[in-house]
């Protein structure tokens, strides 16, 4: 056989081998899924002829940067399905989608590698799921749920129990880290919380894995404050040092102050965060410097930000300060008011000033009447009387002059 023979059927199997693997990749579908109550679920199927190991394939709802991974789980056999339960975000009263992934790379990622896909306009409703007849090819329906059964006969479709090899068969791995299961696992934290979220978004919490290999938490728990709103359970495989997102399609903590409280399986509390406040569409980050919680930026998915600065509290009335007063120098060394008293000099100042803020006041209707910076104001007649008294010294020395005058004239008539 000449070398380009050799060449064409290398190429060849090489070919029928990516279409093999593809064509094993396709066989797994979307069979069936609920959206509401909560937990949520997903039922998928392999109508292949071969078994699927769909360990670490991701199921995700359409956008977002939160997902469910598939954890550590026998392959699945032909023609069976498996079912999982998690609070996937699936949209209850909007539009959305339900995507499978493979491993090949995260959903946020642009090298992941989508298997199936459905999207819908709004929920099926209460106990009532999305699945396709016949099952994994034909087209969606809606129906009571049957999880673990196929749609059509309602025969189960769970694959019988895989029989434990004896210990000799028992292969070890080397250089795998496994998912820890979770009775063993510590280091794993809240790192940020969004209690009260923008009006149309929901409340999420992110967990951190602190550790160097991977986790798998299972049937662990989200609460508020003990005695309060009914938990949300959930399931996640987090890598080392790496975050995950947990999305509730229903609120759960309160705004005015509330705690977000780490569940293990035996609901023993593996770390909280404890809040008196919060701020509508900012959440609480854990700041590494301090080792504490406080108001930033949100950045789900991602390290944390800084802290925002504090904000002080602001008096709702204007801060009072006192009025500089006008310089007035008097003409007259006496001056009489409306009722005859005699006004000195040393009065002059403050009774000019307080007539002058009236004269202000009085052009400008919008101001109210009453107190200005802690003192009383004068009325409009106070002034107007206090304007007519300036007429008196007029009168008074209109009259000694007539007075002098007629003196003068009598003395010269006696002359």
């Amino acid at each position: 056989m000449s070398r380009s023979k050799y060449l064409f059927v290398f190429l060849a199997g090489y070919l029928m081998l990516l279409v093999s693997s593809s064509t094993l990749h396709a066989q797994v579908r979307i069979n069936e899924f609920l959206i509401d109550p909560l937990p949520q679920r997903v039922e998928l199927i392999n109508i292949g002829s071969l078994s699927a190991d769909i360990s670490g394939w991701y199921i995700d709802d359409f956008g977002g940067n939160s997902f469910f991974t598939i954890p550590q789980i026998d392959p699945l056999p032909p023609n069976s399905c498996s079912v999982f339960e998690s609070d996937f975000n699936f949209n209850k009263t909007t539009s959305d989608s339900i995507r499978l992934f493979d491993k090949t790379a995260q959903p946020t990622s642009i090298s992941a590698n989508l298997i199936d896909s459905f999207s819908y306009r709004a929920s099926s409703g209460s106990g009532i799921t999305f699945k396709k007849l016949p099952d994994g090819i034909g087209n969606w329906a809606t129906g009571e749920a049957d999880f673990g059964f196929f749609n059509k006969s309602m025969n189960s479709c769970i694959a019988p129990p895989v029989p434990t090899p004896t210990p000799s068969s028992i292969p070890i791995p080397t250089n795998m880290p496994s998912a820890t299961p979770s009775q063993q696992i510590e280091n794993v934290y809240i790192n940020e919380a969004m209690v009260n979220p923008d009006t149309g978004d929901s409340e999420w919490v992110e967990l951190y894995n602190a550790n160097e290999f991977s986790i798998e938490l299972e049937d662990w728990l989200i609460d508020d404050n003990e005695n309060g709103s009914n938990p949300k359970l959930f399931s996640s495989v987090i890598l080392p040092k790496n975050y995950s997102v947990l999305e509730f399609a229903s609120s759960l903590f309160n705004n005015s102050g509330d705690s977000v409280r780490l569940l293990d399986e035996s609901e023993n509390e593996k770390d909280s965060l404890v809040y008196s406040s919060s701020q509508k569409g900012k959440s609480w980050g854990l700041n590494e410097i301090g080792g504490a919680f406080c108001l930033q930026e949100p950045t789900k998915g991602f390290p944390n930000g800084s802290c925002l600065p504090t904000v002080q509290k602001q008096s709702s009335s204007k801060p009072k300060s006192s009025p500089s007063p006008r310089l007035v120098k008097p003409t007259l060394k006496v001056i009489l008011n409306s009722s005859g008293k005699t006004i000195y000099p040393s009065e002059i100042l403050t009774k000019k000033a307080r007539l002058t803020t009236l004269a202000k006041k009085a052009s400008n209707p919008t101001v109210s009447q009453g107190e200005i910076l802690g003192e009383q104001v004068y009325i409009a007649t106070d002034l107007q009387n206090s304007a007519r008294s300036g007429t008196l010294p007029f009168i008074s020395l209109s009259y000694s002059i007539l007075t002098m005058i007629s003196i003068f004239l009598k003395m010269k008539m006696s002359i």
